[in-house]
């Protein structure tokens, strides 16, 4: 009896595969043109070479050598010339011309970076700047903070006449007064004690965040400074002593 179902066709067996693969440099297809691809050659490769371009790199060497020559023929005057024009920008003078030591403003103290007044430095500076400004380092007093100051000096032709200078680098007129109160010569004030000073005022205050000091000839206990020192809470104090440095009074609230 058969096994096939009445009607239906018999469903055909796959073929047996038999075929050997064999590598072959050609590619076949059904409906495709077989192509068959050559082994690049020498000649093949060599179309691929980009084309060298050694009639640029000769005429670049040729350009340099001639440059050299001209550059070497003119060296004297392109270099005066160069160091001219990098004067003009940079602000200074090229060869042969007037140099800083030459020039009377060089030294201004104006023209140099503002040190922290309650220093050596800065002090030595705020100096140098009322002397030129006033033509004198006397004054009838003087308040000194971290980076400004304010001096009250004697206006020329007496009578008590003052004037009220700001400093932060340059004086800048504040106001004109009248003082009975002596003068004192600032260079007699070592700066380092301001320094010393300011540190026992602070020292004393906790978390202190505004400090300065007040300079003027010596009073009746002899204090000649008075150093101050306060933080946000409003506490503070201050320390006095006299130009010798020994302390007079001691002052805390």
């Amino acid at each position: 009896m058969s096994d096939q179902t009445p009607g239906v066709p018999p469903i055909p067996l796959p073929p047996t595969h038999q075929s050997t693969y064999e590598p072959t440099s050609s590619y076949e297809s059904p409906g495709y043109q077989a192509v068959t691809y050559p082994a690049p050659t020498h000649e093949t490769l060599t179309t691929l070479t980009p084309p060298t371009r050694r009639s640029s790199g000769v005429a670049a060497i040729l350009v340099l050598v001639l440059g050299a020559v001209v550059v070497l023929t003119g060296a004297g005057a392109g270099v005066y010339a160069l160091s001219q024009w990098v004067g003009e920008q940079q602000g200074v003078d090229g060869p042969g011309g007037p140099s800083a030591a030459d020039d009377p403003a060089a030294d201004d103290p104006a023209d140099r970076p503002l040190a922290p007044l309650v220093s050596a430095a800065g002090f030595d500076q705020l100096l140098d700047a009322l002397k030129k400004e006033t033509g004198s380092t006397s004054v009838v007093d003087l308040t000194v903070y971290p980076r400004y100051a304010v001096a009250v000096v004697p206006v020329p032709g007496g009578k008590g006449r003052t004037e009220r200078l700001y400093f932060d680098g340059t004086f800048r007129e504040q106001g004109l007064g009248t003082s009975d109160d002596p003068i004192i010569d600032l260079r007699r004030v070592d700066p380092e004690l301001l320094v010393t000073l300011s540190r026992k005022a602070r020292n004393a205050v906790e978390d202190p965040n505004s400090w300065y000091l007040i300079i003027g000839a010596p009073d009746a206990q002899g204090a000649a400074i008075y150093a101050y020192a306060s933080n946000a809470y409003g506490e503070g104090g201050y320390v006095a002593a006299d130009l010798e440095g020994r302390i007079v009074n001691r002052v805390g609230w």
